[in-house]
């Protein structure tokens, strides 16, 4: 199986050398070859859940306090997440994106760390951290440039837009339709920063709320 990622980026992520670097990302793949026939990583919403419930008995706060930490304290005028969004993910099979993504701001975690079974190398390194938006903005994905990182992998590996739909399992106007901007979802959205092998935080930018 090809190594995905090639030293240089992971030396930058990881500050590895080149052969540990590409014997990191080998080993992955590997494994990932092990388990490909059971189940594929996915982005784990429960295992989200688990880790936000954690941290908010750690401190002692309610699910009102968190989502107003969520929310800047109220700083944003905009579109405010509730309560109900975030605990939704201990049961839900999928969520919207932008709110997932201010919740691992939260938990100062990457997106990479709650992959299961397997996260990928460097899913704890700084490199794949979220950034920290500027007062009054918040991160949200960036539909559009992940549209362009995908059309150009899709033509480096000639591949219409169906057969890169069926690659990930989904349907390819879900895939074209990125190119609107507008707003996406978990897990699906981690099926393609890991088909890219690119951290998420490549793709997310900083908006008005």
């Amino acid at each position: 199986m090809r190594c995905p990622l090639s030293g240089t980026r992971f030396l930058k992520l990881t500050g590895q050398d080149h052969s540990a670097a590409t014997a990191g990302w080998c080993d992955y793949n590997r494994a990932m070859a092990d388990v490909s026939a059971a189940r594929a990583p996915e982005f784990s919403l429960a295992a989200l859940f688990a880790a936000l419930d954690l941290e908010r008995q750690s401190r002692g706060l309610t699910w009102a306090a968190v989502v107003r930490e969520m929310n800047g304290g109220g700083v944003h005028a905009g579109r405010q997440m509730s309560a109900s969004t975030v605990t939704a993910t201990r049961v839900s099979r999928i969520s919207e994106a932008d709110g997932v993504l201010q919740m691992l701001r939260w938990l100062r975690r990457s997106l990479e760390s709650f992959m299961q079974p397997v996260a990928p190398p460097g899913a704890n390194h700084p490199g794949y951290l979220l950034p920290s938006p500027p007062p009054g903005l918040v991160l949200r994905f960036d539909t559009r440039k992940l549209h362009a990182a995908l059309d150009a992998y899709r033509a480096a590996h000639g591949l219409t837009w169906t057969s890169l739909g069926h690659k990930r399992g989904m349907a390819p106007a879900s895939l074209t339709r990125l190119s609107q901007g507008g707003r996406t979802a978990f897990p699906t959205v981690t099926r393609l920063t890991q088909l890219l092998n690119r951290p998420a935080a490549d793709f997310v930018h900083a908006c008005p709320s």
